[in-house]
């Protein structure tokens, strides 16, 4: 297995790509601080996963990156290994098509079962950090909003469908039944009095 370690930090990329080494014994890690330098010293390679390290003060990432790797090398897992828990940069990743999402302060056991998970081709995002990034969503609701009529599930649900995503995805992702989250969808587009989705994204977005 190939494994890619691209972080801007020499010392947190070698510190992981000695703990992927003994947990993934037959793996080649390639390590580069940014996918471009990856792209140059590895013109060939095409990785079984790829993780991207952010930092916790960043306050761009340029989510094409996982989009042209999903294009070009579309069997290869993408996790992105946040500084700190970020609910629109781990929505944004996810929905850009990466595997995982986790952050640096997280248990070693997390990252092992994120790219156990992220190789099968599936995604993980861990409960805890769930917890967490919608919590921050919810806090970001101005209650003078149409939004403030939606309970905190349903206004989660309706940040995950403002940001393209799927019923399908937004069950597995929460760890719900398919039916559970069409009825929260049925419930907002009752209480905003609304019919479609991209109505729904000019009422979060506005």
């Amino acid at each position: 297995m190939i494994i890619a370690s691209i972080d801007k930090h020499p010392v947190l990329r070698k510190g992981l790509g000695i703990f992927l080494k003994k947990q993934f014994e037959n793996a080649t890690i390639l390590e580069s601080r940014c996918f471009e330098s990856f792209q140059n010293l590895n013109p060939h390679s095409k990785p079984d996963l790829i993780i991207m390290g952010l930092e916790e003060n960043s306050v761009f990432f340029d989510i094409n990156i996982i989009k042209y790797v999903k294009e070009t090398m579309p069997k290869t897992a993408f996790i992105i290994y946040d500084g700190e828990a970020r609910y629109d940069m781990a929505v944004s990743c996810l929905v850009a098509g990466a595997n995982g999402y986790l952050v640096k302060n997280e248990e070693l056991e997390q990252l092992v079962k994120c790219i156990e998970t992220a190789i099968k081709g599936q995604r993980y995002v861990s409960g805890e950090l769930i917890d967490i990034l919608l919590n921050q969503c919810y806090e970001e609701l101005n209650q003078n909003t149409p939004l403030a009529s939606l309970s905190r599930g349903e206004y989660q649900v309706a940040k995950f469908l403002s940001q393209g995503m799927e019923v399908d995805q937004i069950a597995k992702l929460r760890n719900y039944k398919i039916s559970t989250i069409n009825k929260q969808k049925l419930n907002i587009f009752r209480k905003l009095n609304i019919s479609h989705t991209l109505e729904l994204r000019n009422i979060v977005f506005a």
